[in-house]
């Protein structure tokens, strides 16, 4: 084997020793101020990549929506249904009322905003208006029209069966 050679060197000029060698441009090393601007420089093109990468992700979820979007609009004197989330404590929001109304568009403040007005009267509070957006509204159907006055519902009496049959089986199972 071959000899190993060891450099002692007093503590006092081994920080001067290693800067000199560390900062040499025959080193691997760059020195403080090339490093910083080769990271400050990938960074940089890092940067600009995540820019061109968000307008064409952003240009890609624009042509999605435009696809599926129909405009909405409502005419004054329309009744419409307002999103209004109400959370109560202790109860469950699935089982809660988000839409109230019946509500009367009275006008439109913009494309996609309306002022709306509460159909109830109550003799202590005046009607209640409020600037909607179209996004919290849904068209208000009497019930009488979703039926259809005309139209008598039948129930088949052998499905009424069936389903209590179907209930009855289960029980004993």
């Amino acid at each position: 084997m071959g000899q190993q050679w060891i450099l002692v060197v007093p503590k006092q000029l081994r920080g001067d020793i290693l800067r000199s060698l560390h900062d040499a441009p025959t080193t691997g090393h760059l020195g403080f101020a090339k490093t910083y601007d080769r990271i400050r420089r990938k960074s940089e093109e890092a940067r600009q990549l995540a820019k061109i990468h968000i307008k064409d992700a952003q240009a890609s979820d624009k042509r999605r929506y435009d696809a599926r979007h129909r405009s909405v609009s409502y005419e004054i004197g329309d009744l419409v249904w307002v999103y209004t989330p109400i959370r109560k404590v202790g109860l469950s929001e699935k089982l809660l009322h988000l839409y109230f109304g019946p509500y009367r568009i009275t006008r439109q403040m913009s494309e996609v905003t309306y002022e709306v007005e509460s159909m109830e009267t109550d003799k202590k509070r005046r009607k209640l208006k409020d600037v909607v957006h179209v996004l919290r509204i849904k068209p208000y159907y009497e019930p009488k029209k979703q039926l259809g006055e005309e139209e008598n519902v039948v129930v088949s009496k052998r499905a009424v069966i069936r389903s209590q049959t179907r209930k009855q089986r289960d029980a004993v199972l």
